[in-house]
């Protein structure tokens, strides 16, 4: 009976998070989905998107990811999510991660937020479709 789901994970290098999609499946009521990531070591890889086994999610409609970075581990949970999420109607990206929070008067525009932000763009403006609004920070 789950409703909303959040999950705080270390972003290190560039790791897979596909492994969290098995919670999440086990969940089949969830309407909401938020990863806080935290910075560690955030690498970019060229590597290719893995994909999971498929797993219609029939209420989801809400996805937070904070601290996105644009490595390729976050971009194929995003994609995860839009083959699966039937009724997906909103996916709020913020590249600022989870320990800038914890700082007060860290600025939301240091370069590598910056960079993050861009990537987040370039990414995901082409692959949601526009029926799903995209938010990003």
């Amino acid at each position: 009976m789950l409703k909303k789901f959040v999950l705080v994970l270390e972003a290190w290098e560039d790791r897979t998070f596909l492994d969290c999609t098995k919670v999440i499946e086990a969940a089949p009521q969830l309407t909401e989905f938020e990863l806080n990531l935290i910075w560690i070591k955030p690498k970019r890889s060229k590597r290719e998107c893995r994909k999971v086994a498929s797993c219609p999610l029939h209420h989801l409609k809400v996805l937070k990811l904070y601290g996105y970075y644009g490595r390729t581990s976050e971009l194929e949970l995003v994609r995860y999510f839009l083959e699966n999420a039937i009724v997906l109607e909103k996916i709020l990206v913020d590249p600022l991660p989870l320990d800038n929070f914890r700082i007060e008067g860290e600025p939301r525009e240091s370069k590598p937020v910056r960079i993050a932000r861009k990537y987040a763009k370039l990414q995901l403006e082409r692959e949601v479709p526009s029926h799903i609004e995209l938010v990003i920070l």
